[in-house]
């Protein structure tokens, strides 16, 4: 028969088999992927679908030269040897009616959250097309992903692991509009995912195994 004293608490074994277990889920909590769920193709509107021709991009605006709404390109607008999109994204532009624009650098640009997420260990990956060439920016810092002027017939596509930050981030594509004339951005694809911090539940049981530990062992030497 087993001590008096085993029969009233848990032997010291079994409590730090509960610590090595909770230890273990606070380490699965910071390890485990999560899509990052506001990420979004170019032409939709709040609910996620293609916006009408005109429409106003809910997720996108223009920051340079001014800051101002995009809107989703309609289809008679675009040119014909521009890429054609499936149903999941469009082209977008300056203007509602997809009329040419003056020469310039255009900035067009997405914000997502990592609130609850390690921005160490995220990953985002997508393809664009543009006309003309045009340029990545994660925070304000080039990627390095870039689209030569006559690419507008293709996507390419990219992929960015580094250079996130906790919060608030900007994805930007500087587009350059060489001439007078039709110019336009589209994002396809857009994915990503980080790894979640750790979940508080967790960290409460994490805690309240290590009282439950001192606690035992103080009433064992007693």
């Amino acid at each position: 028969m087993k001590p008096a004293i085993f029969r009233r608490h848990p032997p010291l074994s079994f409590i730090a088999l509960v610590f090595v277990l909770v230890s273990i889920l606070v380490a699965k909590g910071e390890l485990s992927a999560a899509p990052i769920t506001d990420l979004s193709a170019t032409g939709l509107d709040a609910n996620g679908d293609v916006q009408s021709d005109g429409g106003v991009d809910a997720n996108y605006r223009l920051t340079w030269p001014s800051s101002a709404a995009v809107y989703k390109m309609p289809t008679a607008a675009v040119p014909t040897n521009w890429y054609t999109p499936t149903n999941d994204s469009a082209w977008i532009g300056l203007s509602s009616d997809g009329s040419t624009e003056s020469a310039g650098t255009y900035n067009y640009r997405l914000d997502f959250d990592l609130a609850g997420f390690n921005p160490e260990t995220a990953e985002i990956s997508g393809s664009w097309a543009s006309d003309n060439d045009s340029k990545i920016y994660l925070n304000g810092i080039y990627t390095g992903d870039y689209a030569s002027h006559d690419w507008f017939d293709r996507l390419t596509t990219f992929t960015i692991s580094g250079g996130f930050q906790t919060g608030i981030n900007t994805l930007t594509f500087s587009v350059t509009n060489r001439s007078t004339s039709s110019t336009g951005l589209l994002v396809a694809n857009l994915a990503g995912e980080a790894a979640l911090v750790p979940i508080p539940r967790a960290i409460w049981l994490l805690g309240s195994a290590l009282i439950g530990l001192v606690a035992i062992k103080g009433r064992l030497r007693a």
